[in-house]
């Protein structure tokens, strides 16, 4: 058996606003590189039609098709790591869902309005996991983020500093690493960048970054590798090989 687990670390697609060739990126590099565990770091599906800033009239009667934009993504990242164990984690955006139905409550026990069935998880083995829900996986700490700061990698300080453990989160959309060594050892932080398109429609180019990571974890301790990858103008280069818009080589 191989002495390391290999997991990948996606986010904040916000379907139907995901970017194209980031998802095809995913895809082809879970075919490569064959993780045993993809975490999906919340913010998959945007909600705009629920949420409480203003909307797009345009966009107001689409939810339904933002849903089905989400279970795409899903779907294509199951087929592309077919045995990999894989989780999503609630995001803000999700927790739209969750307050529009505290405020309609005389719907809110429909079986058929939590997100795990809107998304179809049961069908595609997909665990998902609640803001509120801590999720330990070797002693490193994975959720979506509570924490906004100004520059790359600050709020992955303040989660390291709120969490005292070494963890990854998504929420900003962007990249960014932030270490601390104290008595207690050694720990890291990983802000995890985007996978939604950096042209959206209410801001003015944003200081956003396409990308995920890669994590190699050894199995008998708590010691792992981590390495961030980034998506320049859709396409990206991990070890020698080429995702994206150039062929895979």
């Amino acid at each position: 058996m191989n002495r390391y687990e290999k997991a990948v670390f996606y986010g904040d697609f916000h379907a139907p606003f995901e970017d194209p060739w980031c998802v095809k990126i995913a895809e082809e590099f879970n075919q490569w590189f064959k993780p045993q565990w993809v975490f999906i770091l919340g913010d998959i599906i945007d909600f705009t039609q629920i949420s409480k800033f203003d909307t797009s009239p345009d966009r107001l009667c689409d939810l339904q098709a933002d849903l089905n934009a989400g279970k795409e993504i899903l779907e294509r990242l199951r087929t592309s790591a077919p045995r990999a164990k894989m989780v999503l984690f609630e995001g803000n955006h999700e927790i739209r869902l969750r307050k529009y139905l505290w405020k309609h409550p005389e719907i809110s026990s429909l079986n058929a309005l939590t997100l795990p069935a809107m998304l179809n998880l049961p069908a595609l083995d997909i665990k998902f996991v609640g803001s509120l829900t801590d999720y330990d996986y070797h002693g490193w700490s994975i959720e979506h983020g509570d924490i906004v700061r100004k520059w790359s990698a600050y709020t992955a300080h303040g989660m390291l500093e709120r969490r005292g453990t070494s963890g990854c989160s998504g929420h900003t959309h962007r990249m960014g690493t932030h270490y601390m060594t104290d008595r207690g050892g050694d720990y890291v932080w990983i802000e995890n960048g985007c996978m939604c398109s950096r042209h959206p429609h209410w801001m003015k180019s944003p200081d956003w970054q396409n990308g995920f990571t890669v994590g190699w974890f050894k199995r008998a301790d708590l010691r792992f590798t981590l390495e961030q990858v980034c998506i320049p103008d859709g396409k990206c280069v991990y070890h020698g090989k080429e995702f994206g818009n150039l062929k895979v080589k």
